[in-house]
């Protein structure tokens, strides 16, 4: 009875062995796949940031160019209006025909 205790007691133990080397193999694949999105995601998370500066920096372009373009268009308006001011003054009030 002993010797039958001592046999199944190391089939217990091997059987526990290999469920730790399966548990192990599983943990440094886990691990692995851990570190690897880790740095998948800071790849990602840095895209992201640089991305969204681009984008500001297109914004603050955009807004600077349709202030330019506003200023270019009223200078563009009160010249013309100070040329047809300045035309009916030397020229006086239009003509009737």
């Amino acid at each position: 009875m002993t010797k039958q205790l001592c046999l199944e007691l190391e089939v217990q133990i091997k059987e526990s062995e290999n469920a730790f080397e399966q548990m192990h193999s599983t943990h440094a694949k886990l691990k692995d796949s851990y570190d690897s999105l880790k740095d998948s995601s800071k790849n990602h998370s840095a895209d992201l940031m640089k991305a969204k500066s681009e984008a500001n920096e297109l914004k603050s372009l955009l807004a600077y160019t349709e202030t330019k373009v506003s200023i270019f268009f009223t200078k563009t308006f009160f010249s013309s209006l100070k040329v047809q001011i300045c035309f009916v003054l030397v020229e006086g009030s239009p003509r009737k025909k």
